[in-house]
């Protein structure tokens, strides 16, 4: 089951064509996967009796198609286009250039998927047989 229709898509963001529709679908399938995979490694369990629960996973689902849909298909992966003609010029800098699927800092925290934190901790050199540090 998905977290979200592409109904759900369209009411939070724009009308869709068939082509959109169609990719649509299939990323509404792969975020809900991936929330859920990130959900799994993060020990936060689905409740589909609670409510609120329910409707941030239909909106965070949104929110990532959206973001991975505004992607361009049609271009390599990129992270800034140039364009000049004459005197005019524009360019534009890609948000999400290969159109990766990721949970912003804020999603995860409001799924309660906390941060894993790296530590540095040290080794301590054996000389020889003795195992105690030096």
């Amino acid at each position: 089951m998905s977290f979200a229709e592409v109904e759900d898509l369209i009411a939070r963001w724009r009308k869709l064509n068939t082509d959109e529709v169609a990719r649509a679908t299939v990323l509404i399938e792969d975020v809900t996967v991936y929330i859920t995979a990130r959900l799994d490694c993060s020990g936060v369990k689905l409740d589909p009796e609670n409510e609120n629960q329910v409707k941030l996973l239909k909106i965070i689902t949104c929110d990532v198609v959206k973001r991975v849909m505004q992607t361009p298909i049609d271009t390599p992966p990129v992270t800034a286009m140039q364009q000049t003609a004459g005197t005019y010029q524009g360019s534009l800098t890609f948000a999400n250039p290969s159109g990766d699927k990721y949970l912003t800092a804020e999603e995860m925290r409001l799924l309660g998927i906390k941060k894993k934190r790296q530590s540095i901790g040290t080794i301590a050199p054996m000389i020889g047989g003795n195992h105690e540090p030096v």
